[in-house]
């Protein structure tokens, strides 16, 4: 689709005479060495676009390979599980991606964003299994290992930017962190929120960030009662309407418009309108929802 398609098929190209070239070759060989690394970081970009655009049945197995080849690289395949991982939770494969992050996580620095992320999957996956206190502990350390060496403002933006997937991976631990804080450790509640609304507000009055943004600050106003300001913010969201894939997904034209997102923004907008007065949008949302949520 769009500049993807030509630059995957041109890749391919380039590597089909190669892999004739090696096929006798010996396994050490620098040119088979050099053949699987160029076909490795192939799969990975396609992996990258099959996440972004929601096709987990194609995203899944590239990085299940991706982590086989990178196996005696400790940090290549810990990244590379951490990854598949984050893939798996969100087709609920809770069992398999908690053994992976269990392996990956001692090898990723807590400081970094992907060590972040990971942490803050583990905690998801504990708050699935329903162990919310654990789950908090975890998504609180998590913070405050990445944010340590941080100083002021907007923590997120020292380590990633608004036009960049990991930058919302890191709201999205920002957002779960605060559902939990006013669930278990009110004392905390006013730090959370304050920390999220860092992160999300300078996305909503400019850039083309704006799905995530509008989802995340819609879902804050509703968490905290407020469902007139979440209503129109949510409305908003569902009305932007990419037409390309390379629209979807990040870039420099993307607009971060993956599934991952707006089903947060669909799913809080359910909760916030009326089931007498809005039934007929409340079909066409949860047609929506059906259409996004991952096989």
């Amino acid at each position: 689709p769009d500049a993807w398609y030509p630059t995957v098929q041109r890749a391919m190209q380039d590597l089909l005479p190669s892999a004739y070239d090696i096929w006798f070759a010996d396994e050490q060989h620098p040119r088979v060495r050099r053949w699987r690394y160029s076909f490795a970081n192939l799969a990975r970009r396609c992996a990258l676009w099959a996440t972004e655009v929601g096709e987990l049945q194609f995203s899944i197995p590239l990085r299940e390979f991706l982590a086989t080849v990178t196996e005696g690289h400790v940090k290549n395949h810990a990244r590379a599980l951490a990854i598949l991982a984050l893939d798996r939770i969100a087709r609920l494969d809770i069992v398999t991606a908690t053994r992976e992050l269990d392996e990956a996580i001692p090898h990723l620095p807590a400081n970094s964003v992907l060590g972040a992320v990971a942490r803050a999957a583990r905690a998801r996956c504990r708050l699935l299994k329903g162990d919310p206190g654990q789950a908090l502990k975890d998504v609180n350390r998590a913070w405050s290992q990445l944010s340590r060496d941080s100083r002021g403002g907007n923590l997120l933006a020292q380590h990633a930017q608004p036009d960049s997937r990991d930058y919302w991976m890191l709201v999205d631990l920002l957002m779960m962190r605060y559902e939990l804080v006013r669930k278990h450790d009110r004392g905390l509640e006013s730090q959370a929120r304050r920390d999220l609304e860092r992160a999300i507000d300078p996305s909503l009055v400019f850039g083309i960030r704006r799905v995530p943004a509008l989802a995340f600050r819609g879902r804050l106003h509703h968490l905290v009662g407020d469902d007139d300001k979440a209503r129109p913010l949510l409305l908003e969201m569902r009305k932007i309407a990419p037409k390309t894939l390379l629209e979807r997904g990040g870039g420099p034209n993307g607009r971060m418009d993956v599934p991952t997102w707006r089903l947060i923004g669909l799913r809080t907008l359910q909760d916030v309108l009326d089931p007498t007065t809005d039934a007929a949008l409340l079909e066409e949302i949860d047609a929506e929802v059906r259409a996004l949520r991952p096989l």
